[in-house]
């Protein structure tokens, strides 16, 4: 069984997801996770003199040989360096491609809630496809509480995300959810 929690950033997916997975007693992942290793790895080996694209290509070989539970405790993907290379990485395909590819095989024949931005596209078929929409003064409340940033802060860091991830539309079998009613 999969369920998909999909969203722009700071929305609370992941936490919903993690409660959600935990009554249901099944593993949760958030597929964000994974793009910000790349990000990050991207951000400690950037010091050579190769080009954006080709660190970032290593960076994702590095990620499809890491185990996805050493990627998820990895200390390192909240931090603003690797904030900062997400945007890098946003610009090219390739690793949102080879990203997608590591998730499907990760949750192929598990029983797993997967939260992120676009799992709901890899899953058409998901036991639940579930897309959350909230109004900017409600993520900022929770970036703000779960982050202790400032208002100012939380507004800063929310545009920045929201700068460079992708929307989508988002197709009828997916249930939309509206966090602020």
């Amino acid at each position: 069984m999969i369920i998909t929690i999909d969203g722009i950033s700071c929305q609370g997916k992941s936490f919903i997801g993690r409660i959600l997975a935990n009554e249901l007693g099944i593993e949760f992942l958030s597929t964000g996770k994974i793009v910000r290793y790349v990000a990050y790895i991207y951000s400690i080996i950037r010091t050579s003199e190769k080009n954006s694209q080709q660190l970032l290509k290593e960076a994702v070989e590095i990620m499809k040989h890491t185990e996805i539970k050493s990627i998820v405790k990895c200390p390192y993907l909240n931090i603003e360096k690797t904030e900062k290379a997400m945007k890098i990485a946003a610009e090219y395909p390739y690793v949102f491609d080879e990203v997608v590819k590591v998730i499907k095989n990760y949750a192929l024949n598990r029983d797993i809630v997967l939260d992120g931005r676009f799992t709901f596209l890899l899953f058409p078929d998901a036991y639940r496809n579930y897309y959350f929409v909230s109004s900017m003064q409600r993520r900022i409340a929770l970036i703000s509480k779960a982050e202790q940033m400032s208002y100012d802060e939380a507004i800063q860091y929310i545009t920045f995300r929201d700068s460079f991830e992708k929307h989508y539309d988002i197709p009828e079998y997916v249930k939309v959810v509206h966090l602020d009613e």
